[in-house]
């Protein structure tokens, strides 16, 4: 599944290439990409979310639910910023957002969630992406989300 949003980040690399400015160094354009999956995966587990939460309905789930919108805001932001910051810059939005993923994942847990089988199909699907599709590019990172995977429900 590839966004519009997606597709548009490979045309810009290409669109840029083609006016002789310098492109993105390819492994920028692909970890943008990954990231791009991965706001994809985030706004899916948000639709299951707001699906979950009609029953539910008590402050802790509506603050997971803003989590999760902050998340998403993060990592598009992310995204875009892959093309052209500085690799420290990127390491330190990295640990930003695994640090925010994790403490979802609590959330989830925090709310019995782990027993919903559509939340932990949503959830598992979204770290899979950053798990072997958007950490690899920051493994190398000094500080503490980088090069840690973050567990499945």
């Amino acid at each position: 599944m590839k966004s519009l949003l997606s597709r548009c980040v490979v045309s810009l690399g290409l669109v840029i290439a083609s006016t002789g400015q310098t492109a993105p160094e390819p492994w920028r354009v692909q970890a943008s990409q990954a990231a791009h999956d991965l706001a994809d995966r985030i706004e899916i587990l948000d639709a299951t979310l707001h699906e979950v939460y009609d029953s539910h309905g008590t402050p802790e789930f509506k603050k997971a639910i803003e989590d999760i919108h902050h998340i998403e805001e993060l990592v598009l932001d992310f995204a875009s910023d892959i093309l052209s910051a500085s690799f420290p810059s990127l390491c330190h939005g990295y640990d930003h957002l695994y640090h925010d993923l994790v403490n979802i994942r609590s959330y989830l847990i925090e709310l019995n969630l782990q027993s919903n089988p559509q939340v932990v199909k949503d959830w598992n699907s979204l770290i899979d992406i950053n798990n072997n599709s958007l950490l690899p590019y920051f493994r190398t990172c000094p500080n503490r989300g980088g090069g840690r995977v973050i567990e499945l429900l």
